[in-house]
């Protein structure tokens, strides 16, 4: 749908605008699949406290770091991701993880031809320094970072300035190439 005063027809011709795609969490695999079948318009892609980890990949290996991490997030934030899955219910949690843990992001992010960065919160348990790091190495253009001051996996939340400064820094980058 166009907004009102938009030709449809000019829409249409025109060329895309570059794309930087964005995922955090579950996220990132939505980005990941997306960069994968449409890389034309794509930039870069920004992955954020990515999922599954190997080593935690079971439901109760999500759910274990899930808990850590909502120790851990400032308050705010914490009641909000409680109520979103108390909201959603056992079923709806079970699905997701489910979900989660069927893509296999490590053989599917080298067809990303798009330069990526991995960013996580300092100390987020869903996404280990170590996990990012491998993601990264992965990536056919990848970097990992760690965004100061955030403990923990929803840093989008937490520290939303620092997370988009990283963002901007990493495209800047690339138009400097």
């Amino acid at each position: 749908m166009l907004l009102p005063g938009i030709d449809a027809a000019a829409a249409h011709r025109s060329a895309p605008r570059p794309l930087v795609l964005v995922g955090h969490s579950l996220g990132v695999q939505v980005a990941v699949e997306v960069a994968r079948r449409r890389p034309d318009p794509v930039l870069a892609v920004v992955l954020i406290g990515p999922v599954v980890d190997p080593l935690a990949s079971s439901m109760i290996g999500q759910g274990r770091r899930l808990m850590l991490d909502l120790w851990a997030e400032p308050p705010m934030t914490g009641a909000m991701v409680t109520r979103d899955y108390a909201r959603g219910g056992l079923f709806s949690y079970a699905a997701g993880v489910t979900s989660m843990l069927r893509y296999d992001i490590l053989t599917r992010l080298p067809d990303v031809p798009a330069p990526v960065l991995v960013l996580r919160g300092r100390h987020d348990p869903v996404a280990p320094r170590r996990w990012v790091a491998r993601l990264a190495h992965t990536a056919s253009d990848g970097r990992a970072a760690d965004i100061d001051g955030a403990a923990v996996h929803n840093v989008v939340h937490s520290r939303p300035a620092e997370t988009a400064q990283a963002i901007l820094a990493f495209v800047e980058s690339l138009r400097a190439r």
